[in-house]
């Protein structure tokens, strides 16, 4: 169950980030799912070392 509610956050966490809907973000591959998910882990690092 946590598992689910994890992945459903990421879907809109990333909806949100691109201005994309949920469906929009559904049909993506696995592969540009996770791609943008690490992207996003990278890019919020960087802005963590920033500070």
């Amino acid at each position: 169950m946590r598992g689910d509610r994890s992945f459903a956050f990421a879907v809109y966490a990333l909806a949100d980030r691109l201005h994309k809907t949920v469906a929009e973000i559904s049909a993506m591959t696995v592969e540009e799912f996770n791609g943008w998910q690490a992207y996003s882990i990278v890019a919020e690092e960087k802005r963590k070392e920033a500070r």
